[in-house]
């Protein structure tokens, strides 16, 4: 059925996938002016999609922290380039799982409407991440720059493990191949 309505647009895959979802947003009852100004918005590489995220029931259920966690597993996939084994003792609040599940049928949703429209491209946007939204939530509650300080004290102290001759030269190499995937933007502009 998308296809038959693809060919009368001519190519213009987004206007119809956005069509699709005002009558969605019209079916949740959320208002699709809101998703337009969203969408207009630009605030991240699918704005489609965060204008269903941001305009979804279950969002308003979401405590700040929570609402952090939610946005920064939707970044995760344009921020972190290349797949990386992550590690952490923070998971996500089940309050913000049971979200990112209440989100998935309009998530998959999308997903097929944009490679119908030949806009798949688009689809790996729609990915989310939760290995860091725990971090992102208990960050909420930090002090300014503590996680920035942390990460800027653990540079320089691996700079001087490079730099002790007393030390193993193993550890000396271990310090700098650390170094290298930690010195860099924005730590490496605070350290200067």
């Amino acid at each position: 059925a998308h296809s038959s309505g693809l060919a009368a647009v001519g190519g213009s895959g987004t206007a119809l996938v956005a069509l699709q979802l005002q009558t969605q947003a019209q079916a949740l009852a959320v208002e699709p002016g809101l998703q337009a100004a969203i969408m207009k918005a630009k605030a991240g590489q699918n704005e489609l999609w965060l204008a269903l995220v941001l305009t979804h029931p279950v969002i308003m259920q979401l405590s700040g922290p929570q609402l952090a966690g939610l946005l920064g597993a939707i970044l995760s996939a344009e921020v972190l380039r290349k797949s990386t084994a992550i590690f952490t003792a923070y998971s996500a609040s089940d309050e913000l799982v049971m979200a990112v599940d209440a989100l998935e049928e309009q998530r998959q949703l999308l997903s097929q409407l944009q490679a119908d429209a030949g806009l798949g491209y688009w689809n790996d946007a729609l990915l989310l991440d939760l290995r860091l939204a725990g971090i992102i939530m208990a960050d909420c509650g930090m002090d300014d720059g503590d996680i920035a300080r942390l990460l800027i004290r653990t540079v320089d102290l691996l700079k001087q493990i490079t730099h002790q001759n007393a030390l193993l030269p193993h550890l000396r190499e271990a310090a700098r191949e650390a170094m290298k995937g930690m010195d860099r933007k924005p730590i490496a502009e605070t350290l200067i």
